[in-house]
C-alpha cells in the first residue's frame, strides 16, 4: 500500500466506477464502463489475461468489527477522502494521519493478498495501487440470505485479479509531469484485461454474478452495496455496516445498533478531485 496516497486513490476509485454486478474498478481515468468490470468499445487488451486454468475462487467474508469507528470518524472520512463537493487530497491526508484514525482505517481498508476475511474496500499494489469495493462481501454481510450471491460476485473479482493484475501492471506514484498520462494508460488497458478476463476464462464467474445481482442490486437488504463505487451515502452505509454502530439482525436488514452522532445519508453519485496522480 501506498501510505499517504491510498485515501485519493480511494476516492478516484468511486469516479472511475458504474454500478455493476461486479466489484469496483481499479481507480484512475477510465474509459466507458458496462454492467460488469469492463469496458464498452475499448480497444484490445494491451495485456491480455492469463489462463484461468486451474483457478478456484476462496471466499473471504468481511470480518465485521462493530463499534471499531465512530459515526463521526466515518463521516469525516467520507468527506475528505469521497464527496464530491468536499473530498480533497489535504483532507485525506489528514484523515489518514490522525492516530486516533488508525484503528478505524484497519477495519475499513484492507489488501486483496489477505487470506481468511477481506475488507470493505481493498487494495492492490501492482507496484501502483489499484483499489476495490468489495461488493460481494457487502452483500453477505447486509444480507446473509444472500451469502451465495455474494460469493459469486466476489469470485469474479478473485478470477479477475488472477488473470489481469500481475499481466498489467500500475506505475506507482510519482510527482513527475508524465506520471497521470502513464497511470491513465496503465489503469485503461487494466480494465481492458478485466473486460477481456470476463468474457474468457472468467466468463462462468462473471456470469454467475451478473445473474445473481440482477434480482438484488435494484430493490432488496444489500442493493446499497451495489451503489457503493459510485455513490458516497452508500459506500457510507457498508463502512458503518462493518465497522461502525450499524449491525445486522441473524438473516434480516441491517439495524442500529444504538444512538449515533451522525445517520447514513444517500450521496450523489461522486466525482473525486483531481490529484493529478
Amino acid at each position: 500500500m501506498t501510505k499517504g496516497l491510498v485515501f485519493l486513490s480511494a476516492c478516484l476509485c468511486l469516479s472511475a466506477c458504474s454500478s455493476s454486478s461486479s466489484p469496483s474498478q481499479p481507480t484512475g481515468p477510465a474509459p466507458q464502463l458496462d454492467g460488469g468490470n469492463g469496458v464498452i468499445d475499448a480497444a484490445p487488451p494491451v495485456c491480455p489475461p492469463t489462463s484461468a486454468a486451474g483457478f478456484s475462487p476462496t471466499w473471504s467474508p468481511i470480518a465485521a468489527m462493530p463499534g471499531t469507528c465512530t459515526d463521526t470518524q466515518l463521516n469525516d472520512l467520507i468527506a475528505a477522502c469521497f464527496d464530491s463537493q468536499q473530498a480533497s487530497a489535504a483532507a485525506c491526508g489528514a484523515w489518514e494521519h490522525d492516530p486516533a484514525n488508525q484503528a478505524c482505517a484497519a477495519c475499513w481498508l484492507g489488501p486483496v493478498t489477505a487470506t481468511k476475511s477481506w475488507a470493505p474496500f481493498l487494495y492492490a499494489d501492482n507496484p501502483g495501487e489499484t483499489d476495490y469495493i468489495n461488493i460481494g462481501g457487502c452483500v453477505a454481510l447486509a444480507d446473509p440470505s444472500n451469502v451465495t450471491c455474494g460469493k459469486a460476485v466476489q469470485a469474479e473479482l478473485q478470477c479477475e485479479l488472477k488473470a489481469c493484475l500481475q499481466q498489467c501492471t500500475v506505475p506507482a506514484f510519482s510527482a513527475d509531469a508524465g506520471n497521470a498520462s502513464r497511470v491513465e494508460d496503465a489503469s485503461s488497458a487494466l480494465y481492458a484485461c478485466y473486460s477481456a478476463a470476463d468474457q474468457g476464462g472468467c466468463q462462468s464467474y462473471a456470469s454467475a454474478a451478473s445473474a445473481c445481482a440482477a434480482g438484488i442490486e435494484d430493490g432488496g437488504t444489500s442493493a446499497f452495496c451495489f451503489a457503493a463505487n459510485k455513490d458516497s451515502g452508500s459506500l457510507l452505509q457498508l463502512f458503518q455496516l462493518a465497522c461502525g454502530t450499524v449491525q445486522v439482525a441473524d438473516g434480516g436488514p441491517p439495524v442500529d445498533s444504538g444512538p449515533g452522532d451522525a445517520g447514513v445519508t444517500d450521496g450523489a453519485p461522486v466525482d473525486a478531485p483531481d490529484d493529478g496522480g
